[in-house]
């Protein structure tokens, strides 16, 4: 269950744990709707423990779902399927 912090209207803290992306790969992170995805970036998580900072520009609550995938760096856009982290959470701040 994650932690959230509202900063304002659409901006939030969310807070899972995570394993660093071992070498050779990375993680890519995606918000949806269930239906339409909309990339909130990369990262690895290799050699810090600090706290990383993802933004997607979609302010409609419906995009309420999370996923972290484990990427191969491999050239191929599509995505692995080898799921991190799912979940879902409750937009508020408003």
């Amino acid at each position: 269950m994650p932690c959230t912090r509202w900063h304002d209207r659409s901006c939030a803290t969310l807070t899972w744990p995570l394993a660093p992306a071992p070498d050779g790969n990375f993680c890519e992170a995606s918000i949806s709707d269930g239906i339409i995805g909309v990339s909130a970036g990369t990262f690895h998580l290799r050699g810090s423990d600090k706290p990383i900072e993802l933004w997607a520009g979609v302010a409609d609550r419906s995009f309420n779902r999370m996923s972290v995938m484990l990427e191969p760096l491999d050239g191929n856009a599509e995505f692995s399927g080898d799921a991190q982290l799912v979940g879902s959470y409750e937009l508020g701040g408003g």
